[in-house]
Formats: structure tokens, sequence, C-alpha cells
């Protein structure tokens, strides 16, 4: 496993996708050196032939994907969004689910700062003015 900052990470993007080519781990940390993603190989058994009838998700963009993004989940996607195309890109793993309903999202209480938000723009900003 190999641990790297976010900006290491997108400089080298290349270099770190080739580790996990290649069946390495790469975890991406933050500004504070806390994990926040972790790259690694797909299972071996997550992805089946599509055969010649399925739609490849990059359609009409050569070379976006080594495989040609012909690839398909052999287990079907435990929600169902009601749209196939979206359904089809939660069982390959390409889009998560949201985890909270939208609604309840705006009901929950602000959070309580200890300063102000334009108390502490003003004291960052300070020395450019």
């Amino acid at each position: 496993m190999q641990a790297v900052s976010v900006t290491e990470f997108t400089t080298y993007l290349a270099r770190y996708m080739e580790i996990v080519r290649r069946g390495g781990e790469v975890v991406v940390l933050d500004e504070a050196e806390k994990p926040i993603a972790r790259l690694t190989p797909p299972r071996t058994d997550q992805y089946a032939d599509p055969g010649p009838s399925a739609a490849p998700l990059s359609a009409g963009r050569k070379g976006s994907a080594p495989d040609g993004g012909r690839r398909v989940a052999k287990a079907a996607p435990t929600s169902s969004t009601g749209d196939a195309d979206l359904d089809r890109l939660i069982a390959l793993g390409v889009v998560n689910p949201g985890r909270f309903d939208a609604p309840t999202i705006h009901e929950r209480p602000p959070l309580k700062l200890r300063v102000g938000l334009l108390d502490a723009l003003l004291e960052d900003r300070e020395d450019r003015f």
C-alpha cells in the first residue's frame, strides 16, 4: 500500500494508476494526512463479458477505457432508481447512490462555528490589503 497526498496523486495520476493496475493499493490523504480515498483493483469476479449486444459505457468516446467500456456487473443492482442507465452505472460501481434523502439534508441544523465566517475570512486576507 502506498499513501500519497492529493496534490501528488493528481500530478502523477498515471503512475499511481499503473500501481493499481498491477494489483497494488493507493491511499490518497488530505492536508491533515487523513485518508480520503483508497484505490484498489476491481475484484476479478466483479465484471463479466457483456457480449455483443451490450452498449459500452464510453460509446462514442474513442479510447476512453482500455477495454472499450464493455463491463457489466454480474449481480443486479441493490437499489432501483427507475432509470435503467443509472441502475447500470450503480451496479458497475461507477456511480454511488446518495446515502441521505435529499429533503432531510436541508432539515439539519446549521453547523455552530466558534468564529464568524466573515471574521475568519477577513483575518485570513488582512495581509493582502
